[in-house]
C-alpha cells in the first residue's frame, strides 16, 4: 500500500499555516475530525464505497488523489472542521480501512473564535450547511418519513451538526442530487457516456465552487416529490407519467433502503431511481426554480446551478474542476493587493 509522503504527520495543527498539509492515519483522524453539515447521502456514499474503497489498497490510491484532499478549518478548542469532502471521508469511513493515510489541508485557523462567533463565520463563508431537519432523523441514521414529509430548514448547527464523521444522518434527496448528474445513457457516446446527465457542476466566476450545489439540487427534488403528480398546477414534472415512474421506484427504496445503514443501500436501485429524474431535472420548472429566501445565504433565492434544458440536450463537456477553498482572508488579502495603493490602503481601513 502506497501512501502520501510529500506531507509531515498532522501532530500539531495550530503551528500549520494556512494553506499547507499534513498526513495521518485516517484510525487518528476520524475521533477527530468534526464534520460541517447535518447529512450525507448514504446511497451516494455506497457508490464511492462500491468503486473506490473496497480493498486498503484501492482505498489509499483513492485518498492519495489530490481529488480526496480533506480540507479543514481549525475551530475552537483546535477541533478541526471538514468543510468538503463529506461522501468521500463516508465512504472511507464505512470501507473499514482505518489505517489508510489521509491528507488534511488547513484552510482557515479560527480557533481563537467563541464558538457562536466560529458557527457564524462558518455559514457566512460558505464552510458550513445551516440547513436540515429540525425534527431529527429516524431509523438508522436515515431521514425516514421526515424527508418524504418536509423540506429542510436552517437549523442550530451547534445542536444539528453531529460531531463525527460517522455519525453524519442520511438524506436520501442528497443522494439523489450527486446520482442524478452521474446518470448514464446509451444514446451517449463512448468517449461521452453522462452526456445526457441531470446538470452540470458550476463553478462561480472567482472559480470557486459553487457552495452546497448538490444540497441545492437535493432541495428542488424534494419539493417536487412533495407537490406530486397530478395537480398540473402545483407539479414540477413536465409529464404526469414521468413523475409516477420516479414516485413507484422511491417507494420501493423507501421500503428496502430507508432506516439502513450504508453499506446496506442498494446502489443500484438508486441508480435507476435517479435516472428517472432526468427529465424533472432538465424540465421547464427547474429552469425558473428559486430557492426560497428562507433558506438563508448562500442558497437562498438563488436559482438552480447548472442547469440544462431538455431531456435530449446532450452534455458535450466534462464538468468543471473548480478551484479549491481559501481563506477569506487571504482572497481579500489578494484583491486589495491588485488595487493601486490609495484605493488599497482605503480597502484595508474599511475592513477594519
Amino acid at each position: 500500500m502506497t501512501v502520501p509522503t510529500t506531507a509531515g504527520a498532522c501532530k500539531d495543527l495550530f503551528r500549520m499555516n494556512n494553506g499547507e498539509s499534513c498526513t495521518e492515519k485516517w484510525q487518528k483522524i476520524r475521533e477527530t475530525i468534526h464534520p460541517s453539515q447535518q447529512a450525507v447521502g448514504y446511497a451516494a456514499v455506497k457508490r464511492k464505497l462500491k468503486k473506490d474503497y473496497k480493498s486498503a489498497d484501492k482505498a489509499q490510491k483513492r485518498m492519495n488523489e489530490a481529488g480526496s484532499v480533506l480540507p479543514f478549518v481549525l475551530g475552537p478548542n483546535g477541533v478541526p472542521y471538514l468543510i468538503d469532502s463529506h461522501h468521500t471521508a463516508s465512504a472511507l469511513e464505512a470501507s473499514g480501512h482505518f489505517e489508510v493515510v489521509v491528507t488534511l489541508k488547513k484552510i482557515c485557523d479560527w480557533s481563537q473564535l467563541s464558538e457562536e462567533t466560529f458557527y457564524d463565520k462558518m455559514k457566512n463563508n460558505n464552510f458550513m450547511c445551516g440547513t436540515g431537519r429540525v425534527d431529527g432523523y429516524s431509523g438508522n441514521g436515515s431521514g425516514g418519513s421526515t424527508a418524504t414529509t418536509s423540506l429542510p430548514v436552517p437549523v442550530d448547527v451547534s445542536q444539528a451538526i453531529p460531531d463525527r464523521i460517522y455519525k453524519l444522518k442520511d438524506d436520501p434527496w442528497r443522494s439523489f442530487g450527486a446520482l442524478v448528474r452521474k446518470v448514464k445513457n446509451d444514446r451517449c457516446p463512448p468517449n461521452n457516456s453522462k452526456c445526457m446527465r441531470g446538470y452540470l457542476r458550476e463553478c462561480k466566476d472567482d472559480g470557486q465552487m459553487t457552495a452546497f450545489f448538490e444540497f441545492r439540487w437535493a432541495y428542488f427534488l424534494n419539493d417536487a416529490y412533495l407537490r406530486g403528480c397530478k395537480d398540473r398546477q402545483t407539479s414540477y414534472w413536465d409529464d404526469e407519467s414521468d413523475c409516477k415512474k420516479f414516485e413507484d421506484a422511491f417507494k420501493t427504496l423507501l421500503v428496502k433502503d430507508i432506516g439502513r445503514s450504508i453499506v446496506e443501500q442498494d446502489v443500484k436501485g438508486w441508480k435507476s431511481a435517479a435516472k428517472l429524474l432526468v427529465p424533472l431535472c432538465r424540465g421547464d420548472k427547474a429552469q425558473e426554480y428559486v430557492l426560497p429566501k428562507t433558506l438563508g445565504s448562500p442558497m437562498g433565492g438563488e436559482k438552480l446551478p447548472g442547469s440544462v434544458h431538455g431531456e435530449d440536450t446532450h452534455i458535450e463537456q466534462d464538468d468543471p474542476k473548480c478551484a479549491p477553498p481559501k481563506c477569506p482572508e487571504e482572497l481579500s488579502s489578494a484583491f486589495s493587493s491588485r488595487l493601486p495603493p490609495f484605493f488599497a490602503n482605503l480597502w484595508k481601513s474599511e475592513k477594519c
